[in-house]
């Protein structure tokens, strides 16, 4: 059976149009995926540093704490050495070590702390009070091979069960130090159970799950859903050395590729869409006007229409005779002078939607300092009109008050005319009480009650002062439209200590918002209030505490109202960097 000149012409089209688009496709899956690999090996690479680094900081912790105690200068470290130079030990000094032991263990913060003479006789068991008097060779041999360094071990350590006291074998890391006397040694262990001294110091991120397994492949810790979903993922192992100064036990990571998959799932799905509009493209279109009329003038046609997929739009050619080919051409060249226009257009569209962008952004933040400074001048109004004795006092407060909210508009303005971009933080000691009272005298002066519950002696915080004024108008502002005038309405605001930071929160009893809602309140654009508001303010204010290093944090449900916990650290990464 002969084929028709239009069937091959139709089939070198169709491979035409697949090997290329095809061959595109595949390339591009593959960049993308690269990327994504090399992105998910950097993680994996970070996290194994970042565990290294907590192990490391574990067991610097407890070898400082030992090599404190473990010195002849210790007053009953001396004594002991002294006694046992002469031959024996004091039924009052044992007895003091006993009573000791617990009390001196928990003010060292050690879960684990034993004292044993040259021969391995059990001086002092703060862990294991029952164990004085029994021989236990472990400190001796660990204070011989690993002097002054950490190694992984199980021991007895005496837990409470109940009511009763039980003895149970655990997993600890110590540290032995031998303290030499005129004829006569002890050695001093102390150190953590496993649990408390790494579990509870690991950094805990989305898409990362730890293991903790001896070598015999005892399981000690695993993740609350367990390690069966996590093995399949790329792992990062750090060793704890046991006695022998071999590795006891390891310490396991694994980071989720999910993301990966998901991106090449989606990357999939975009080439199959695109690889069936390029063969219905070539069939049903460029097919039509091909197959039906094949002439020399083709070829100006396909050079012309490569210049084109280059990008040059000013590409035209010469109509010719009036037929189909000549159709074909003055199409061609009406495509092109449609797609100049279009791409003047689209041009044209970008720049105005990148200035109404600056537009949206910039309306949006003069609202915030407008609010304190129209308060302000309604506090002068009324204080006037009422001939108030402390006119001078709210003079002075107001005119501060708006020469500072000015001067805020003044920074914003000079930030977008950059390119609308919020200003990077100016950060400088900052007292967070201070702020959260300039901030609730200002929305207190409309009359809108708020009970505040400040911390004492809360630590200055490295932060810019005038961008957390904002995250709290946003806030307190967002809470007052949420509690309306609701009857028995009430706004809270707390400040906290954390231990390596700061932390201020605003809880109201408005109407709430559903699970919906508080997975999409930090997206930009993203509002629930009708007819006003553009769903920037919740945006901004996530990324100030972002930028400030911190973490914020979203609870509501629907009528039970809401509340917003800003947690800052005393100092950013980048200041100690700096420093």
């Amino acid at each position: 059976m002969r084929l028709g000149l239009w069937v091959k012409l139709t089939g070198a089209f169709v491979f035409a149009a697949l090997v290329p688009v095809g061959t595109t496709a595949y390339i591009a899956r593959e960049v993308v995926a690269k990327r994504y690999e090399r992105e998910h090996k950097k993680t994996l690479r970070e996290m194994e540093h970042l565990l290294e680094q907590q192990v490391k900081q574990a067991t610097d912790a407890i070898v400082r704490k030992v090599d404190d105690l473990a010195t002849d200068s210790d007053p009953k470290i001396g004594r002991v050495l002294v006694e046992l130079a002469r031959g024996r030990l004091p039924a009052d000094l044992q007895r003091e070590l006993d009573e000791e032991g617990p009390r001196r263990m928990r003010h060292l913060g050690f879960d684990v702390l034993l004292i044993t003479d040259g021969r391995g006789r059990v001086l002092s068991a703060g862990h294991a009070p029952g164990r004085v008097g029994m021989v236990d060779r472990l400190p001796g041999r660990l204070a011989a091979k690993l002097e002054g360094q950490a190694a992984f071990v199980r021991l007895p350590v005496e837990v409470k069960v109940g009511e009763q006291l039980a003895v149970q074998d655990k997993a600890a890391i110590v540290v032995a130090r031998r303290v030499s006397g005129p004829g006569t040694h002890v050695v001093v262990m102390g150190g953590l159970l496993v649990e408390r001294a790494l579990w509870t110091r690991l950094s805990r991120k989305p898409g990362v799950a730890y293991l903790l397994r001896e070598k015999n492949g005892r399981v000690l810790k695993a993740p609350p859903e367990g390690w069966s979903r996590w093995k399949r993922y790329a792992q990062r192992r750090v060793a704890l050395p046991g006695p022998a100064g071999t590795g006891a036990a390891w310490l396991i990571v694994a980071v989720s590729d999910e993301e990966l998959v998901l991106a090449r799932q989606r990357l999939d799905l975009n080439i199959m869409a695109l690889a069936g509009s390029a063969f219905l493209f070539v069939v049903l279109v460029v097919g039509a006007f091909v197959v039906r009329r094949v002439t020399g003038r083709l070829g100006k046609v396909a050079a012309a229409a490569e210049a084109v997929a280059g990008g040059e739009l000013s590409v035209t050619i010469p109509p010719g005779p009036q037929d189909e080919v000549g159709d074909l051409v003055r199409s061609f060249n009406r495509m092109t002078g449609d797609l100049r226009e279009a791409r003047e257009r689209l041009m044209r569209a970008e720049r105005i939607a990148a200035w109404q962008e600056i537009a949206r952004r910039i309306a949006h933040e003069i609202k915030n300092p407008l609010t304190p400074i129209q308060l302000s001048i309604e506090t002068l109004r009324r204080a006037h009109q009422l001939g108030r004795p402390e006119f001078d006092e709210i003079l002075e407060e107001s005119t501060v008050t708006i020469l500072e909210e000015v001067q805020r508009l003044r920074r914003i303005v000079s930030e977008f005319s950059e390119f609308a971009r919020m200003p990077k933080p100016a950060l400088a000691p900052c007292d967070i009480n201070e702020v959260l009272r300039h901030a609730l005298g200002l929305h207190d002066a409309d009359g809108v009650g708020v009970e505040i519950h400040l911390a004492e002696d809360l630590p200055e915080v490295n932060a810019d002062r005038e961008q957390l004024m904002q995250v709290l108008h946003n806030l307190l502002g967002n809470a007052k439209d949420a509690v309306g005038k609701k009857d028995g309405a009430q706004i809270h605001l707390h400040s906290f200590s954390l231990h390596d930071g700061v932390g201020f929160s605003v809880e109201d009893n408005g109407h709430g918002f559903d699970e919906t809602v508080r997975q999409q309140i930090f997206t930009p654009y993203f509002t629930t209030k009708e007819g006003r508001g553009t769903g920037l303010g919740l945006a901004i204010v996530h990324r100030i505490v972002v930028e400030h290093g911190g973490t914020i944090e979203v609870a509501g449900s629907p009528g039970s109202g809401a509340s917003f916990t800003v947690r800052l650290p005393l100092a950013l990464a980048s200041d100690t960097q700096d420093a």
